[in-house]
């Protein structure tokens, strides 16, 4: 980031395409002092969609009984500073048998800044509204 920020708000839709055995997507995020390399331990969980197992084949993701939609609005992110990188992650726990068709879609994302830095810029607001009425 250029600046820090203190939360996010999130949204997408968890879709089932595949159906075999039951599965769990877990979703988290994790904060990184570089964006080098893909981080593979240390998740923040933000929660999980459970899909219940079934007759192994494929299923319509776009079909409402297929999908869960998730929304999460100023969710706190700790330690997360200036130039730090914000991993979003989705994992499946690997199971043995058929695997699970699961994707994410409609993936929605923004940071919140600080608090001082919502500050910072309503004073630069009333201070330019100031001088706009002095004329």
């Amino acid at each position: 980031t250029g600046s820090s920020s203190s939360a996010i708000n999130l949204s997408f839709v968890g879709e089932l395409w595949r159906q075999a055995t039951a599965k769990t997507m877990n979703f988290g995020y994790l904060v990184t002092s570089t964006a080098a390399s893909i981080p593979t331990n240390g998740v923040t969980s933000l929660g999980a969609i459970s899909f219940a197992g079934g007759s192994a084949g494929p299923v319509d993701g776009t079909l409402a009984a297929n999908q869960t939609n998730i929304n999460l609005n100023a969710v706190s992110i700790s330690n997360w500073g200036n130039n730090q990188a914000l991993w979003l992650t989705w994992q499946t726990a690997t199971a043995a048998g058929s695997s699970q068709g699961i994707a994410i879609d409609n993936l929605s994302f923004s940071a919140v800044p600080e608090p001082s830095t919502l500050a910072m810029v309503g004073l630069g607001v009333l201070g330019m509204l100031s001088l706009r009425r002095r004329r």
